[in-house]
């Protein structure tokens, strides 16, 4: 399978680590989809949704892998 270097809006992903919104903490290895890409100080940051609708925002390109 193919992976590249950089993720695109529509992507689905898991996240690498466990990472926290004002709603909780999502588990590592939990899915989503990339609904965003903004950069922030020349760093990539994703937005996400998963399957329930829960958002989480400004995630890292170190946070995330396919």
């Amino acid at each position: 399978m193919f992976h590249p270097h950089s993720f695109r809006i529509g992507d689905h992903v898991k996240i690498n680590r466990d990472l926290s919104n004002d709603e909780g903490t999502f588990d590592a290895g939990h899915e989503f989809e990339i609904i965003d890409l903004y950069v922030r100080h020349e760093a990539p940051l994703y937005d996400l949704r998963d399957a329930q609708l829960h958002l989480l925002g400004g995630v890292s390109y170190d946070d995330i892998s396919y």
